[in-house]
């Protein structure tokens, strides 16, 4: 079994009922700060019992809105809806069971203090709170959480709530049972009373000898009559207290043996300690007996480098898929690990009037193709998306270096005429410009919206992901043909297909040049001189003298749209040369954009940045 469906209303962030759909196995839930990705775990944590996390419900649980503080909800709703259950475990829940078998846990707590300083809680299975509820079932369920920024020493020395006790009552829980219908001492317990023992009787010990001199001193003090006998040894000789006062040591390879080489855990890294807390925790999973097993993991890269964020999150995608009852549910912000997992693993997080949008990329219908094709371009640069308000698809290194700088001239712009004002920056925006390295606009564009659906005319009612998508693309004409305002010039990139159609759904759009390529569409818009100037400063100065001549005629002529075309063909030219190449002028022009050169943007690349950055165009 495992949980597909969780509904969150009037707890936290989420006033609105809230739906987040979960994958059987591992599910990573992905977004920027602030949407509800705490919310979502916490609200399992409090159904769920973990570690009576439902006792501590305070009064910023309940919604609040920052504007009006009487918007307040009267009270939190939690929905848990299971699916994958076998025979015996429909047998085992049939008190959860609704008329149709579907498998649900509801929590109810109302926002009114009772007279012991508690809010009122009701819990109950399937959809009626007059039905059965088993409270004993959830015993059969393990929740198991990790917070962010955990303290993982702490969590695994010694003590009564350690992770390494826990570990070690689960795996001499069936001999206690045993020895207990026995009436058999554990192992454990009968080597330290022995232990002991030796102590006690072993003179090169010195232990007798101390005992002897303290009961002497007692009695010359009080005397036969009220003097008391003593005993020196180990005092926790029974199992509980045996576990709690172990201690997990470290050494920093895997194969040392010799125990007097080991360390204290409080010398090692975060990183590593973090890492030995998740392997205790994942060490302790494995023993349960449970139907059920939940981990919640929130940040786990805290700490951990690059390449062990890969290996850690591969490690889980891999044992979730062995083991039928164990689901993990992560939360992140790390590019890396995004990127290092399937993207049908991921849950896109949002949050959008007052209401947590989960978009479970699994469910969303793509094709094999563009979950491969996709999977293996996702990188930790391009895992971005996964984490922006909006995104610019492009299709190489210069619109990825340059877009930014012109974004902050279209947004000054934009903000001069318009009364509800965007940011300033794309970053500010939080909108991230995802280089595709080519114009496969169809397989990413599909995960904001339905290409075939909207091809067809067929309503677009698939879930996708929410944020505002948009994506700049070339017009590329027959490398012979250098176009002007004027002509109506046929494009050979299938992608410009694609512009009609995604422009049916709400939330994508795919801008083209107006006329060839995106540096000469730069410099048709009347950038030519500052194009040229550029070009001139990079030219190695060994190199032809005529071709710094011949931008200096650029830069030195008036911007007549007779011989703009000519500049435009020379300055593309030049970029595309051996001696220059896209990716060095497109850095070479950002730094003058970003000193405040002037500079006219295109329309195309104007809307593109404008819709992304969640404004108007007139379409």
């Amino acid at each position: 079994m495992f949980i597909k469906e969780l509904q969150i209303e009037g707890y936290k962030n989420a006033k609105k009922n809230s739906k987040i759909l979960f994958n059987k196995g591992l599910n990573v839930l992905v977004g920027e700060n602030g949407i509800g990705k705490t919310t979502i775990i916490d609200a399992l944590r409090l159904i769920l019992k973990e570690d009576d996390y439902s006792n501590k419900i305070k009064e910023e649980d309940f919604y609040k809105s920052f504007t009006n503080p009487k918007d307040m909800s009267n009270s939190i709703s939690i929905k848990l809806f299971f699916d994958g259950l076998s025979d015996k475990e429909k047998f085992n829940y049939l008190s959860w069971s609704d008329a149709n078998n579907n498998t649900i846990l509801n929590m109810n707590i109302t926002n009114k203090i009772n007279n012991r300083g508690y809010y009122k809680k009701e819990i109950w299975g399937g959809l009626s709170k007059a039905s059965i509820y088993e409270s004993e079932l959830l015993d059969s369920i393990e929740c198991i959480y990790l917070p962010p920024l955990r303290d993982a020493e702490t969590k695994l020395i010694e003590g009564r709530n350690s992770r390494l006790t826990r570990l070690l009552r689960k795996l001499y829980k069936e001999e206690i049972e045993q020895n207990k219908k026995d009436n058999k001492e554990i192992a454990i317990v009968k080597a330290t009373k022995k232990f002991n023992q030796d102590l006690i009787e072993n003179e090169d010990y010195k232990i007798s000898q101390a005992n002897k001199r303290i009961s002497k001193k007692m009695q010359e003090i009080i005397g036969n009559t009220f003097a008391q006998s003593t005993n020196i040894q180990f005092s926790e000789i029974d199992f509980d207290k045996i576990i709690h006062n172990l201690r997990l040591m470290f050494f920093p390879t895997i194969e040392q043996n010799d125990i007097e080489k080991f360390r204290n855990i409080s010398e090692n890294s975060l990183g590593y300690n973090n890492l030995l807390y998740m392997a205790t925790i994942l060490a302790e999973i494995e023993l349960s007996n449970e139907d059920y097993k939940l981990i919640l993991i929130e940040e786990p890269e805290a700490h951990l480098h690059p390449q062990l964020q890969t290996q850690f999150i591969k490690y889980v995608e891999n044992i979730v898929k062995d083991k039928q009852n164990l689901q993990v549910i992560i939360t992140t912000h790390s590019t890396v690990l995004a990127s290092s997992v399937s993207i049908e693993n991921i849950v896109h997080i949002t949050e959008k009037n007052n209401r947590i949008e989960a978009v479970n990329i699994s469910n969303i219908g793509l094709e094999t193709e563009k979950i491969r094709f996709i999977n293996r371009w996702l990188d930790a640069t391009k895992s971005n998306l996964l984490f922006a308000k909006g995104v610019i698809f492009v299709e190489g290194i210069s619109e990825v270096i340059l877009v930014p700088e012109l974004a902050k001239i279209c947004l000054a712009e934009y903000n001069k005429t318009h009364s509800i004002k965007l940011p300033s920056t794309l970053e500010e925006a939080g909108v991230s410009v995802i280089n595709m390295n080519g114009i496969y606009f169809k397989y990413f564009m599909s995960l904001y919206c339905d290409i075939k659906e909207l091809k067809e005319n067929r309503i677009d009612d698939t879930i996708r992901m929410k944020n505002r998508c948009a994506g700049i693309t070339d017009k590329d004409p027959d490398k012979s043909i250098y176009p002007t305002f004027n002509e109506d010039i046929v494009g050979k990139n299938v992608a410009l297909d694609l512009i009609p159609i995604v422009k049916k759904s709400n939330n994508t759009r795919l801008y083209a040049s107006n006329l060839k390529t995106f540096e000469y569409d730069l410099c048709m818009e009347g950038n030519s001189k500052i194009m040229a100037e550029t070009l001139k400063e990079l030219w190695p100065s060994e190199s032809e003298s005529d071709v710094k001549t011949e931008l200096q005629g650029i830069i030195d002529r008036s911007s007549d749209k007779e011989v703009l075309i000519e500049d435009a063909k020379i300055v593309l030219g030049r970029i595309e040369s051996s001696q220059i190449g896209k990716g060095l002028f497109a850095q070479a022009l950002a730094d003058k954009l970003q000193e405040g050169s002037t500079f006219k943007v295109p329309t195309y690349i104007n809307d593109a940045i404008i819709w992304a950055c969640g404004g108007e165009i007139n379409e």
